[in-house]
C-alpha cells in the first residue's frame, strides 16, 4: 500500500502545480507564468512515470532518499509556485504625495460647489425678496403756475 501512496501524492502535487500555473498563465500576468507551467508539465509527466514504474516494480518499497524525492520536489515546487504568485499578487507601495493631493483637490473641490450652492440659494432668496416685497408707488408731486404765489 506504501508503494503507491506516495507516488499518488507526489503525482497529485504536482498536478495541483500545473492546475495553479495553468490557471495564472490565464491573468493579466500571464507572461511570468510561462515557465514555472511548462516546470509543472515536466514535474507532472516526472511523476506518471514514477508512479507507473511503482506499479510495475515486485517488492517491497524502500523508504529511501530517492524514493521521496518526487515527493519532496513536487512540495517544493507548488511551495514555490504559491509563494511566487502571492508576491505578484502583492501590491506596491502607492505615493502619499500622490494621495494627500488627490484628497487636497476632491476638498477643495467639495468647498467649492458648496459655496456655489450656497451663493446661488441667497441671490435666489434675494430675487425672490425683491419680487415679492410690496412696493408703494411713488405719485410724482405736480404744482401747477397757479399754486406758486
Amino acid at each position: 500500500m506504501i508503494n503507491f501512496i506516495v507516488p499518488t501524492l507526489a503525482l497529485l502535487l504536482a498536478f495541483l502545480s500545473s492546475i495553479a500555473s495553468f490557471r495564472y498563465l490565464i491573468t493579466r500576468q500571464g507572461i511570468y507564468w510561462t515557465i514555472p507551467f511548462f516546470i509543472s508539465l515536466i514535474l507532472f509527466y516526472q511523476n506518471i512515470i514514477t508512479l507507473l514504474e511503482a506499479t510495475v516494480a515486485e517488492g517491497d518499497f524502500l523508504i529511501t532518499f530517492n524514493s521521496m524525492l518526487p515527493l519532496v520536489l513536487a512540495i517544493l515546487w507548488y511551495a514555490l509556485i504559491q509563494a511566487f504568485h502571492f508576491a505578484l499578487k502583492t501590491e506596491r507601495e502607492y505615493n502619499k504625495y500622490v494621495d494627500q493631493s488627490r484628497k487636497t483637490y476632491n476638498e477643495a473641490r467639495f468647498v467649492l460647489l458648496t459655496e456655489r450652492r450656497r451663493t446661488r440659494k441667497e441671490q435666489m432668496e434675494k430675487k425672490e425678496e425683491k419680487r415679492n416685497k410690496p412696493v408703494v408707488p411713488k405719485v410724482p408731486s405736480y404744482s401747477f403756475p397757479d399754486d406758486d404765489n
